[in-house]
């Protein structure tokens, strides 16, 4: 179960305030402000949420805000590649 601190520090990654995650989930806001102060707990959901979030996340700086989309492992070599030591005699 996910515990308030983690909560907060997801929140912290994503660049989001609680009041994005009630925006985003369709949660009323008190329901944020007590899964942080401990007063209810937080569903597994929450947890697998941000999760999946934080995953899109590291993929978005990893391919894209990298502008290396094609990058990635088992990527086909750039087509200017100048790394082919193939010669013709």
């Amino acid at each position: 179960m996910m515990t308030p601190n983690e909560l907060a520090t997801a929140l912290y990654a994503l660049k989001w305030k609680q009041a994005d995650l009630c925006r985003k989930t369709g949660i009323h806001p008190n329901t944020s402000t007590n899964w942080l102060k401990g007063k209810t707990p937080i569903p597994a959901w929450v947890s697998a949420y941000l999760g999946a979030m934080l995953d899109i996340q590291r993929l978005h700086q990893a391919y894209v805000a990298t502008g290396s989309a094609m990058a990635g492992p088992g990527a086909a070599p750039d087509a200017g590649d100048s790394t082919d030591t193939t010669t013709t005699d």
